[in-house]
């Protein structure tokens, strides 16, 4: 076990930044942040600066927190003043803050030019400052920043000393050595903590670097390995002029490379600088150590071929990386650029799930296509959802869910104001055509914000196309853009969107559980709205790949009752596995409850049914045949020993015999005779597998009767409740599922 280090995040310096803005709600939630992640101390404003940065300590008071210590900030008495008077010290007092820190001159020049004290002045406001401050009953520490404490101990050695004499004399909890002016070099901090140690002695101390000469880091470790047990900091490094010491570097520097103890989760490094960067409305740094996206993005050739060498023998990232990225919460990453080898092609395959091997053809074509992307003013390098779609053309599946063919996008201005955006798109669903139609809000006669402009409208579009495709993923609000860039390469547009879209992960209580997920997507065009809609086609077409998945990844084998997740789209494959997988389920469903084994079971089904119908049934069959599992699926029919309810076959009558009738063509309904085929031969599939599987002839019959059973009882429900074609229908199924039909029936 190393020793202790304590981290002090400075959000009052934080905000000297040009970059960083902060309102009150926005401090107390990144307060709560820190707090969560094991910050020590946050100092979260200069308590007599002005009356923004004192009520924010009132906020703070009602926050409850486990471990943040919030400190209030100010400085030494004036000198004309006595404590008890001094303004700034009162205001520190009244924030009611258990820390509080003051800086004083360290450097005589300052005292001399700045205060216009002497030397013996300004060490009487030290000591008098922190004495007042030590006699206040809710302060349990009192922090000593040594202001300019290196440039004047160079200039005048004994009295910067002395002024940590009266510090420590007066009663200071830690004294701090600050860089102030963010000039000094490792090697110099070194010289100066070394002929200041005889006089701290045990005394607990720590260090405050700024980072002018880019070594606020270093300066600050370099301390930390003499003694130091106290960092100040912020994060990202962000602070007046070109900022102080990056805790986000300092933290997994102190913990994994020197040894030493804190009370960070030093795994929740990269969800605290995406946080705070997301919560300040910045744009992190691109190449930031540790925690930004390229910290482990590798795209050398010979640099990704060693890193596969090194990861076949189990040594991980050694070759190339110098700590794990998932110690800071980070992950690797292998970029596809121009100079790529085949062995980036092969682990970013690996990363999506791709089978590659490395004699593969088509590594070679995908090298090609990414010097042609690039060429064409495609920068798809470090996109993860560009790099997706490249692999899924080759490897995958290169499913197109949604492609735009034709579109007509309108934007209006009148009298200074922008009043609506339409796009209307046309496009192929899962190979069948639809039109969407998107509008922007008008200002006149509503209560809505406005004008959601055409990226907005084109969205509303797509949405309209894929709600009835893809319910779960995609009604209301579920996708949003934010953040679109339109740069001109080599005379076409470039259109690059940043998007966010809800996916269902699982269900806790009837409701249903979202996680958030981002990506980004490029389109390229002589027309900018036709660079818009190809980064939008690729948006929806990659978040609908990643997000339909086999069903032995959809459902868990545990059978928990909190992760019955959301079956709807293109999310089933029915494979051996697959099989077994849903039966295991619904066994361990059926232990403890029956009604959630069959609800399990007919959601997979009737979710696999209605997504082959969007391939080949008309939209009033399909609408009509959903309409009725929707409502078998709420009806008492369908629990144990369930009775149908009174209007239940009225229902089925209504929506279908008279659509029978006007749709059939010649002796039997094709239609309809599609929709038997597809619940017939998803049963005899299911048939076959169980039959494949090798186990006990016993436990296949219960396998059957789990599984087979609840898919005939919906094709029962047909035959009981659609009283013109209801046995027409069931004949129909049974016709397709019979197992001696296998060989050649239709493989749906």
């Amino acid at each position: 076990m190393g020793e202790q280090v304590y981290l002090y995040h400075t959000m009052r310096d934080m905000t000297q930044s040009r970059a960083v803005s902060l309102d009150r709600g926005q401090r107390i939630q990144l307060l709560r942040m820190l707090d969560s992640v094991g910050m020590d101390y946050e100092e979260i404003g200069y308590a007599g600066s002005n009356e923004e940065d004192f009520n924010v300590f009132a906020d703070a008071a009602k926050l409850p927190r486990k471990h943040t210590k919030v400190a209030a900030f100010g400085s030494t008495r004036r000198i004309a003043k006595v404590a008890e008077e001094d303004a700034n010290l009162n205001a520190i007092v009244r924030t009611g803050a258990p820390v509080a820190t003051i800086y004083g001159k360290a450097d005589i020049l300052h005292v001399t030019d700045v205060l216009h004290a002497t030397g013996d002045q300004n060490l009487a406001a030290i000591v008098d400052s922190i004495q007042f401050l030590r006699a206040q009953p809710h302060i349990q520490e009192v922090i000593f920043d040594a202001e300019h404490f290196f440039d004047g101990f160079n200039r005048d050695k004994d009295y910067a000393l002395a002024s940590l004499t009266a510090a420590i004399k007066a009663g200071a909890h830690w004294i701090v050595l600050c860089d102030t002016k963010g000039g000094m070099l490792p090697w110099q901090i070194e010289e100066v903590i070394e002929q200041t140690l005889p006089l701290l002695g045990q005394f607990r101390w720590g260090i405050h670097t700024h980072n002018d000469s880019e070594t606020g880091v270093a300066n600050a470790l370099t301390a930390v390995r003499l003694g130091a047990r106290q960092v100040q900091g912020t994060l990202a490094g962000y602070g007046e002029r070109a900022g102080n010491a990056n805790l986000t570097s300092v933290i997994p520097a102190l913990v994994l490379k020197m040894g030493f103890e804190t009370h960070f989760e030093l795994q929740r490094l990269r969800e605290l600088h995406d946080y705070f960067h997301k919560l300040a409305r910045i744009d992190p740094q691109i190449n930031a150590p540790y925690v930004s996206k390229s910290a482990f993005a590798h795209g050398g050739g010979g640099h990704v071929d060693a890193m596969k060498k090194f990861e076949e023998r189990g040594l991980g990232g050694i070759a190339y990386e110098h700590i794990n990225p998932e110690a800071v919460g980070n992950s690797r990453e292998f970029l596809l650029f121009e100079l790529s080898g085949r062995s980036s092609v092969m682990m970013d395959a690996k990363h999506f799930g791709f089978r590659v091997q490395k004699d593969d053809p088509r590594i070679a074509k995908v090298l090609e296509k990414v010097e042609q992307l690039k060429k064409a003013g495609y920068n798809i390098t470090g996109l993860e959802a560009e790099t997706f779609l490249l692999l899924d053309r080759y490897f995958g599946l290169n499913r197109k869910y949604v492609s735009v063919e034709s579109w007509n996008v309108n934007s209006e201005k009148y009298q200074g104001v922008f009043r609506k955006s339409d796009a209307t798109l046309t496009s192929k669903v899962l190979g069948r055509e639809r039109v969407g139609v998107g509008s922007g809000t008008t200002l006149y006669n509503t209560d809505q914000d406005g004008d959601k402009g055409i990226i907005g409208a084109i969205l509303d579009a797509y949405r309209d196309m894929l709600v009835r495709q893809f319910p779960s993923l995609y009604k209301e609000h579920t996708m949003q853009v934010v953040d679109e860039e339109v740069r001109t390469i080599d005379g076409k547009k470039r259109v690059r969107i940043e998007f966010q879209y809800k996916t269902p992960i699982g269900e806790s209580k009837g409701r249903i559980k979202y996680r958030t997920m981002s990506a980004e997507t490029i389109g390229v065009s002589e027309n900018t709205i036709d660079a818009a809609i190809e980064a939008c086609d690729k948006a929806f077409n990659y978040a609908l790949r990643v997000t339909t998945k086999p069903l032995n990844e959809l459902i868990s084998i545990d059978g928990n009752e909190d992760e019955v997740y959301a079956l709807r789209g293109d999310n089933f494959d029915f494979d051996q596995a697959g099989t077994e997988h849903l039966y295991r389920a619904g066994s361990n469903y059926g232990r403890r409850d029956t009604t959630r084994r069959i609800t399990l079971e007919s959601e997979v089904f009737i979710g696999y049914v209605v997504n082959q119908l969007d391939r080949k049934v008309d939209d009033k069959v399909r609408d009509a045949f959903i309409a009725c599992l929707q409502r078998y699926s709420h009806d008492p029919a369908f629990l144990p020993q369930g009775q149908p309810s009174e209007d239940l076959a009225a229902f089925f009558g209504q929506a279908l015999d008279k659509l029978y009738i006007d749709t059939k063509i010649g002796k039997y309904n094709r239609q309809f005779e599609y929709v038997a085929k597809v619940m017939g031969t998803l049963n005899l599939r299911i048939h076959e597998y169980i039959d494949s599987m090798l186990i006990e002839e016993e436990g296949k019959l219960r396998r059957r009767e789990a599984l087979c059973g609840q898919l005939d009882a919906l094709a029962q429900l047909f035959q009981r409740n659609w009283h013109a074609n209801g046995e027409a229908f069931y004949q129909r199924f049974q016709h397709w599922q019979i197992p001696e039909k296998k060989s050649g029936g239709p493989n749906v």
